[in-house]
């Protein structure tokens, strides 16, 4: 049967927090809901906690369940994907929560039939206590053509799946980048607002996110840059907005990566240099992005050998 809303959650090694991400879900659900769980190989305790303290959630089609062999958390995603029932979808991860109201209001939301609806959310620390104020994808609130917003969005390059709910047909020919470990959300739903023609932005704030020191930014490996590389090499050339915020934000994410793993200079290769030192001279990607992509994007070698001197 048809579903109006299917959430996906990978999880991987949740012990701690799955339990409250689930509970924070399963009391808003009704039969036009269906949460996806997809446990990518734990070896902690994460499949005992599921099968025991939502058995019941389980056996009634509300928690469909399933566990797999680790694959990493795009391949959790995309199986997930695969067997969504709902005509939208949403992503919540494992060490997060949701509002009371999410599913009241995202179900309002998709009644109005966008392509993707977009929400709030607010940090929190690993006590659940927020953490500075609510952030959004972009604050022109209400039902708009995507063109009207697309480039707030990428100027914005907050690029975190669960601020948002899809139209599930979206996905059909796009699935998240499997083995990469960083920024695979920016790889897939870059690609997924290229193809969105109505976008809902609601000031309601629908999500705790959880700062996990354990997390991908803050743990680098060296393979994130070589991703995040391929990803930006394998973008057209064309000069729009939108292509050029994005490739700053890739040369932001690799910059930043390589500080923190192999050059403390951040030093990317020259054509990408060159590529983000011109977007500067574009007046409105200079005012419409955040001015650390402006810096760290285009001086970034600079600012890094004066941080090092002063080391």
């Amino acid at each position: 049967m048809e579903k109006k809303l299917s959430i996906i959650i990978p999880v991987y090694n949740g012990e701690r927090y799955v339990a409250s991400c689930l509970t924070s879900l399963l009391g808003q659900l009704s039969d036009q809901h269906e949460v996806i769980l997809i446990n990518d190989g734990s070896s902690d305790a994460t499949h005992d906690i599921i099968t025991c303290q939502f058995a019941t959630h389980i056996e009634r089609g509300a928690l469909v369940y399933q566990s797999v062999s680790n694959g990493g958390v795009s391949a959790a995603r995309n199986l997930g994907l695969n067997s969504a029932r709902g005509r939208y979808v949403s992503f919540v991860d494992a060490d997060d929560s949701v509002s009371p109201d999410y599913m009241a209001t995202l179900d309002a939301a998709i009644e109005r039939t966008p392509d993707i609806v977009e929400f709030g959310y607010r940090s929190v620390d690993d006590a659940g206590q927020p953490i500075g104020g609510a952030r959004h994808v972009h604050r022109r609130f209400g039902m708009h053509a995507a063109d009207a917003v697309r480039d707030y969005v990428f100027a914005a390059g907050l690029w975190y799946p669960w601020v948002r709910a899809f139209r599930r047909e979206l996905f059909t020919d796009i699935r998240f980048p499997v083995g990469v470990r960083f920024c695979e959300d920016v790889m897939a739903i870059s690609q997924i607002y290229k193809k969105a023609t109505s976008i809902l932005t609601l000031p309601a704030v629908l999500y705790d996110y959880r700062v996990n020191p354990g997390g991908a930014t803050l743990n680098v490996k060296p393979d994130y840059v070589e991703n995040l590389l391929a990803f930006y090499r394998q973008l057209d050339s064309n000069s729009s907005f939108a292509n050029k915020a994005l490739k700053i934000t890739l040369a932001y994410a690799m910059r930043s990566c390589l500080v923190k793993s192999t050059d403390r200079l951040g030093r990317l290769p020259a054509d990408i240099e060159a590529d983000v030192r011109r977007f500067i001279f574009s007046p409105r990607l200079f005012f419409m992005m955040r001015s650390r992509f402006i810096i760290f994007g285009t001086l970034g070698p600079f600012i890094f050998t004066i941080k090092a001197w002063l080391r």
